[in-house]
């Protein structure tokens, strides 16, 4: 197997950069080509072969127009895709040193094939060697098989892109947005985002217990985020840490964030209510399509899209059918989601992960004593604050119970609280929030 370079670049003395070097255009064909031979071939490589499609005509594309720009020649990746972001796009896939070294065990062999300086291979073999380490997730050795294939244009993918945030400086991040359908950013986002930012600057072997949030204006999706992240304090036990949220030159939101080692203690919940299996459920995504008539385009098509995260209503069973006029419900709300992909074991995507999904349909539980469907004309509505305690471990891939109520609702303002069960009735989470809930009546003609 490859053993890492942990030695410094060598230094390039030839004249010609790496592209020109390669061959230009054909050359870095002929080596991605050879690369993706071995791959294919190979048993050396069979784990990473393994994290492949069976077809791996996209994948060639893709490497191809990755190195061209990455060598010195067009930025034919760029132009198509935008930044490569690469760890974040590898982040549905288990890839660690076994997997890592792998991959080099095949592109050192097609570098070999390769005529060209020896200064400009091993130049590029180093900086090879680099990029597949940055693209670990997993520590040596791995905890569990290798997972099923994820196409890489995958939603989970996009989802695990949008929470790997690009480092900007010291304490300083920026994110960018994904549309739900509302044309503004979805708070959840933002706090899963935020989380992300502060625990990078948190010392490993401590988690997120209590994570708190104020939501200040109302975001731009189609403008990046910046994330400044305050450290107040690095105790024994805990970690304290405040993230501002900046768009166009204004705070849109402040995160305080708490972080704590894990150490025994008492331990006590209250139980899970009783609720059919998931398995048993129409998904909401299903239940939206089947009425994709009654949704106006361009909303249609984003609703309808696939999702990186499975909910599974309870009660109400349909929340997208109107009540009845002037009809009350029971003011509770149960859903049972997860992640439609497995996704690797760090425990801050899992964390990541909930904290957006625990904000998506929360707030509208708020309106169910009075019958009223947030597809109301006359409704705005916007999430104020949102906090998440975080009691134990879990997985943000297997089904989560969350159940939801709302103990009042006064001066427009509506009070949401929940918790957040595994499916075998362990309490993994709680959550509260107070929002904006304002009926406006139509003005006369």
């Amino acid at each position: 197997m490859i053993i890492l370079r942990r030695d410094p670049s060598p230094a390039m003395t030839s004249p010609t950069p790496p592209f020109e070097a390669l061959g230009g255009v054909d050359g870095v064909r002929a080596l991605v080509d050879r690369f993706y031979d071995l791959l294919d071939s190979s048993p050396e490589a069979a784990d990473v072969r393994r994290l492949h499609a069976a077809s791996l005509s996209r994948s060639r594309e893709k490497l191809f127009e990755y190195l061209t720009g990455w060598t010195g020649g067009p930025p034919l990746y760029e132009s198509k895709y935008g930044h490569p972001r690469l760890r974040g796009r590898h982040l549905p896939f288990v890839i660690g040193a076994r997997e890592r070294d792998q991959w080099l065990w095949c592109m050192d062999r097609a570098l070999d094939g390769r005529e060209m300086p020896t200064d400009v291979r091993e130049f590029l073999r180093s900086k090879l060697h680099q990029l597949a380490d940055h693209m670990r997730n997993q520590d040596e050795p791995l905890s569990r098989p290798a997972l099923p294939h994820i196409p890489p244009m995958s939603v989970v993918n996009d989802l695990l892109a949008l929470l790997d945030l690009e480092p900007l400086e010291v304490n300083i991040y920026r994110g960018q947005s994904r549309d739900l359908g509302t044309g503004r950013v979805f708070g959840g986002q933002v706090f899963a985002q935020a989380l992300v930012a502060a625990r990078r600057t948190v010392p490993d072997g401590r988690e997120a217990h209590s994570v708190h949030g104020y939501f200040l204006r109302e975001g731009d999706f189609k403008a990046p985020i910046v994330y400044f992240v305050d450290r107040p304090r690095d105790g024994r036990s805990f970690t304290s840490r405040r993230v501002t949220a900046i768009q166009h030159g204004e705070a849109i939101f402040h995160l305080s964030a708490s972080f704590h080692i894990a150490e025994p203690g008492l331990e006590h919940q209250t139980a899970m209510p009783v609720v059919p299996a998931p398995e048993s459920l129409p998904s909401e995504l299903d239940l939206i399509r089947a009425r994709a008539d009654q949704i106006p385009e361009p909303l249609r098509s984003i609703v309808t899209q696939e999702r990186p995260i499975d909910i599974r209503p309870i009660t109400p069973p349909d929340p997208y059918l109107k009540p009845a006029a002037g009809s009350a419900v029971d003011a509770r709300r149960q859903v049972w989601f997860r992640v439609v992909e497995r996704i690797p074991d760090t425990p801050l995507l899992h964390q990541a992960i909930l904290a957006y999904a625990s904000d998506y349909g929360f707030l509208p539980t708020a309106l169910l004593p009075h019958g009223v469907t947030y597809r109301d004309p006359r409704l705005f509505m916007a999430s104020l604050d949102h906090t998440v305690w975080m009691h134990r471990p879990f997985r943000a891939d297997e089904w989560l119970l969350y159940v939801s109520d709302t103990p009042a609702g006064f001066g427009s303002r509506g009070f949401v609280r929940g918790q957040v069960f595994t499916q075998d009735g362990t309490l993994v989470a709680s959550v509260a929030q107070e929002g904006l809930i304002r009926l406006r009546e139509p003005k006369a003609p």
